[in-house]
């Protein structure tokens, strides 16, 4: 013979499951969260752009020369990560960073990308410190411009643009404490759902 429950027991029923839901949110927020805080860093990417390209003035033939300097941008942002090209830079460091970042530290911190359809690189470096991440930029820029023509010949004017600041340095901080908190509000929340039905199936509905 099943048993009967009244509004009273279905209410008391309800009310522990919303609260065992509401207890396991709060665990998987907090857990979660507390997680995220601890494996938490914070990198800085600092930018330069440097122009490279020939004189236009000076050319016959204007088109046709802006068309080859654009085709050789995708080359000239590989040498700008060239071992050659950052073992000059990390020369141009001060000595305290020379020692802190060895040239494969650089190979890692440094990329280089050309712009679409213009004759400029934009120069990246991304490492723990603001300050650092301007001063490895800017040494590699300075080091691209004294380097590259050694490298390739008839390579035209290389001109670097405005200098990088640690004021203007982008900061990223991984991973989102915010979006684990998140996570571990629904993780919480299936798993309070699914105990709270099993054992209210067990409990009061299968005798």
């Amino acid at each position: 013979m099943s048993k009967s429950y009244s509004i009273d027991d279905i209410s008391k029923i309800i009310l522990k499951n919303i609260i065992l839901i509401l207890v396991l949110v709060v665990l998987g927020m907090g857990c979660l969260g507390f997680y995220a805080k601890h494996k938490q860093t914070t990198t800085y990417t600092a930018s330069r752009e440097i122009l490279i390209g020939h004189n236009l003035d000076t050319v016959s033939y204007k088109n046709s020369q802006a068309m080859a300097d654009m085709s050789m941008m995708q080359t000239y942002s590989e040498l700008v990560q060239d071992r050659l090209v950052l073992s000059k830079a990390r020369k141009e460091l001060p000595k305290k960073l020379q020692k802190r970042y060895s040239v494969s530290d650089l190979e890692s911190a440094v990329d280089a990308k050309p712009r679409a359809g213009e004759i400029i690189l934009d120069i990246h470096a991304k490492v723990g410190s603001a300050k650092d991440a301007a001063l490895i930029v800017n040494a590699v820029t300075d080091a691209t411009k004294q380097e590259l023509p050694k490298i390739k010949a008839g390579i035209g004017q290389i001109q670097p643009l405005s200098k990088a600041y640690a004021s203007d340095v982008k900061s990223q901080t991984s991973p989102s404490a915010k979006k684990y908190a998140i996570l571990g509000f629904a993780l919480g929340a299936l798993a309070g759902m699914v105990i709270a039905f099993v054992r209210t199936t067990f409990k009061h509905l299968v005798k």
